[in-house]
This record gives structure tokens, C-alpha cells and sequence, in this order.
């Protein structure tokens, strides 16, 4: 049987966390593309909904905060790393810096 990737998501809210993970869904996207930055956002709001911890960096990143410590401590943490594929995707220095760090720390990639 076929999962969608909201199907995923909602799965991941009945697994038993553990105290190191600090989230359950990272999401690596670029804020370069549109539809990619949407669907973001429209992911983020869906875990909200169905209480599922999410780092997504529009919401969890507050400005003044030396993001790539943060980020790396997200990647680190986090259960599942998804990748919103889109054309600009692989250009990008930070989508592949955080895809790279989510293979070393062996994350689950979606």
C-alpha cells in the first residue's frame, strides 16, 4: 500500500518519543521557491494540527538566533527529515548543508 507523505507525518505522532528527539518532522525546503515555501508552511500547519512537533524554520527560528547552530540541533533531533523536492532545490547551499547533515546523523529522509 501506497503512504502519502501526510500519511507519514501522521504516523510519526504515535511513535514513542524519546527524551533526546526534540522534534518529530524536520522540514527542508527553500524559501526560493514558492510552491516549496507553501508547502512548508501548509505541512507546519498540518503537524500543529495534529500535534506533531515540527522544525520548520519560518516558525522556529527567531530572528537574532545564530540559525545554523539551531538548525543543526533540529537535524540532530528530529525523528523524520523531509525534503520538498523543487527546481531550486539542489542549487541551494543550505538544502544540501541540511540534507548532508541529516544522512551523517543517519535521520530518517522523506
Amino acid at each position: 500500500r501506497r503512504h502519502s507523505l501526510l500519511d507519514a507525518v501522521k504516523q510519526t505522532k504515535h511513535q514513542k518519543p524519546t527524551q533526546a528527539k526534540k522534534y518529530t518532522i524536520f522540514l527542508g525546503h527553500t524559501g526560493q521557491d514558492g510552491t516549496a515555501s507553501n508547502f512548508a508552511a501548509f505541512l507546519s500547519h498540518e503537524c500543529k494540527r495534529e500535534q506533531v512537533s515540527c522544525f520548520y524554520d519560518a516558525d522556529s527560528i527567531c530572528p537574532g538566533i545564530f540559525y545554523d547552530a539551531r538548525i543543526q540541533d533540529a537535524i540532530k533531533t528530529c525523528e523524520v527529515f523531509i525534503s520538498i523536492l523543487s527546481p531550486t532545490y539542489f542549487k541551494r547551499y543550505w538544502c544540501m548543508h541540511e540534507l548532508d547533515l541529516a544522512m551523517q546523523a543517519g535521520r530518517c529522509i522523506l
